[in-house]
């Protein structure tokens, strides 16, 4: 027999699975319809993400005894900063004159280089004094 707090958080899990199912197909839809639209959407989600990581590295720089977690975030308010301007300059956008549809792949691919150059270190930062073990970021839980 399934006690009430089950009972809710599989309802709850359904209903989420069904907002996020339907935000999708909104998307998709809205894709068909408006790709400027779509990507520019999608483009400032990715953007408000790098910037919260920036702000939770920043507010959380005095608890932390290794730096490296400073440093992916500063790195990524570039990567975001870089983001943005990759939008901006996507064709049809009409921000940046010429409108040359060559601005915007290359500063996407500068954004992904910055990032990888941030993320591909981590492995060498980490130690037991972190305020983010080692443990936790390889376990599957």
């Amino acid at each position: 027999m399934q006690t009430s707090s089950d009972l809710k958080s599989q309802v709850e899990r359904i209903l989420f699975a069904v907002i996020a199912g339907l935000l999708l197909y909104g998307f998709y839809l809205l894709s068909r319809y408006n790709y400027l639209l779509f990507h520019s959407l999608t483009e400032i989600f990715s953007i408000v993400i790098a910037f919260s990581i920036f702000s939770f590295a920043w507010n959380s720089r005095q608890f932390c005894e290794n730096n490296y977690l400073l440093f992916l975030g500063l790195a990524f308010l570039f990567i975001g900063g870089l983001d943005l301007l990759h939008t901006l300059a996507y064709k049809g956008m009409g921000v940046f004159r010429p409108d040359d549809a060559n601005y915007s792949p290359q500063l996407w691919i500068a954004a992904r280089f910055l990032q990888s150059l941030a993320l591909g270190p981590w492995p060498f930062f980490l130690s037991a004094g972190d305020c983010i073990p080692g443990r936790f970021l390889l376990s599957s839980q």
